[in-house]
């Protein structure tokens, strides 16, 4: 069984249009070289660090439209920073695929 509403999709609709075109990559799908790691975590905290709580709630809207409930919407504000420190610490560069069906 997979969500119905990509996670990709729930986090640009809890930013908004404005502060989602503001996200490097293609819609959730993201290439990150080791050497480019460093110089993308301020722009993507600048957007994702903190979450108002209307986006907050924008995003939950949209995750419990889907069979994704257990999806907590802070956690979509995160993971990206989240997974672009853990490869700094470690040296190595970034791939985030979003795939439905």
């Amino acid at each position: 069984m997979t969500d119905r509403i990509p996670a990709a999709a729930a986090l640009y609709f809890g930013l908004g249009a404005e502060q989602a075109a503001r996200l490097p990559g293609h819609f959730g799908a993201l290439f990150v070289a080791p050497s480019d790691v460093g110089g993308l975590l301020p722009a993507l905290d600048a957007v994702l660090e903190h979450p108002s709580p209307e986006m907050l709630a924008r995003a939950r809207r949209w995750l419990n439209g889907g069979n994704n409930t257990r999806v907590r919407p802070e956690a979509l504000f995160s993971f990206i920073p989240s997974a672009l420190r853990t490869a700094q610490a470690r040296k190595e560069g970034v791939l985030l695929l979003t795939a439905k069906g």
